[in-house]
């Protein structure tokens, strides 16, 4: 145990009560680990690349996979570029649902069975210069250059949410019908997905270029972190509720678990850092590098990903460290499985797996759409 470092600030007015909702569509920011936009572009702000409007639709027989393409600007590919490398296709975040999982293959993102790892459909085709999506129940939300909000159901798209004057740095829905944008003009938005209608707004008082939206169901609580602070948000007004300062450097930012504590992978040194909700104790787990991807279950299991490692600590404190039966080079995402089981893994360089938290064994290899 180790003296609290940090300093908390508390607003009254608000709670962290809501209803309880099962986490099932990891959010994204565009600091997760991997590249959030494409070099040398930004993720919003500009028109289309001329010459090429994303389809309306996107079907898994006869979508054409495009590798290098841009949106936002007017920079070319000439096929050189890390993009265009085919080991490089996949790309997270990766949202988890009962039975499937979905993240991005090249330039749609892609749902695939949990059971057999076969890809099953398309979601949405590539809009921005940017990995950021969002996927729950029937709808897909991806970025447009001009931080517009696509909206997809069935791979086709149905509607638009205006978003913000700038580009979008997370998304993340909190119910199978509500989405949160956190723009880049540092606002915080609700939507009403099939409504098209903003619900709340807040200003985000921490800015910078790290930033990390996540959602904690069983308390209701959305959380804007960077790799020193994490602010928590009471739904559906979006009024500030907490606020931790000086925390210890995480790379991942700082993630909320089902009983209110703190974990992130803190740098210096590496370690998976666990902060109590409210007595000032941390609980450390030393790493044997830095660097990687965390992932935390609806019910406080934390699992931290490092190249040949799976590192794995239960809400009673128990830590198992298991070497990865297929290990992992450019991590870009992973995510639970409803039951907390598995862990879904996004490999820019290994492709997609689910690995069993019990002995770090591959459970299942999701395999590439067939061209």
């Amino acid at each position: 145990m180790m003296p609290a470092p940090w300093r908390r600030r508390t607003f009254l007015g608000a709670g962290l009560f809501g209803s309880s909702i099962p986490l099932l569509a990891a959010c994204s920011a565009a600091d997760s680990p991997g590249p959030a936009t494409s070099p040398g572009t930004a993720a919003g702000g500009s028109t289309s690349t001329p010459g090429f409007t994303p389809p309306d639709c996107v079907d898994l027989a006869d979508h054409e996979f495009v590798r290098g393409r841009t949106y936002c600007g007017d920079r070319g590919s000439d096929g050189s570029g890390d993009a265009d490398m085919a080991p490089l296709d996949f790309h997270g975040p990766v949202a988890a649902a009962e039975g499937s999982i979905a993240a991005w293959y090249i330039d749609a993102v892609t749902e695939w069975d949990t059971a057999t790892g076969e890809p099953t459909r398309l979601l949405a085709p590539k809009h921005a210069d940017t990995w950021l999506f969002a996927s729950r129940g029937e709808h897909t939300v991806v970025p447009a250059c001009d931080g517009t909000l696509v909206v997809h159901a069935d791979g086709c798209r149905v509607g638009e949410l205006p978003g913000g004057p700038g580009s979008v740095d997370g998304l993340c829905f909190v119910d199978d019908t509500r989405l949160v944008s956190l723009g880049t003009d540092d606002v915080l938005r609700l939507w009403d997905v099939p409504g098209g209608a903003l619900l709340a707004s807040a200003e985000v008082a921490v800015g910078g270029a790290a930033r990390f939206l996540g959602h904690e169901p069983t308390t209701d609580a959305l959380r804007v972190s960077t790799p020193t602070s994490l602010t928590t948000f009471a739904l559906p007004t979006l009024e500030v509720v907490d606020e931790r300062i000086d925390l210890p450097t995480a790379g991942t930012g700082w993630s909320l678990t089902a009983t209110g504590d703190l974990v992130g992978i803190t740098d210096e040194p590496p370690a998976l850092t666990i902060l109590g909700p409210g007595s000032g104790a941390a609980d450390v787990v030393e790493l044997n590098d830095g660097g990687g991807v965390l992932a935390v279950s609806a019910t406080g299991r934390v699992a931290a990903v490092q190249g040949i490692s799976l590192v794995v600590r239960d809400p009673d404190g128990t830590v198992a460290t298991h070497r990865l039966q297929t290990s992992t080079y450019q991590t870009h995402a992973a995510a639970f499985s409803p039951d907390g089981r598995l862990v879904h893994v996004v490999d820019a360089v290994g492709g997609i797996q689910s690995v069993d938290v019990a002995d770090g064994r591959r459970a299942v290899e999701y395999a590439p759409p067939r061209a």
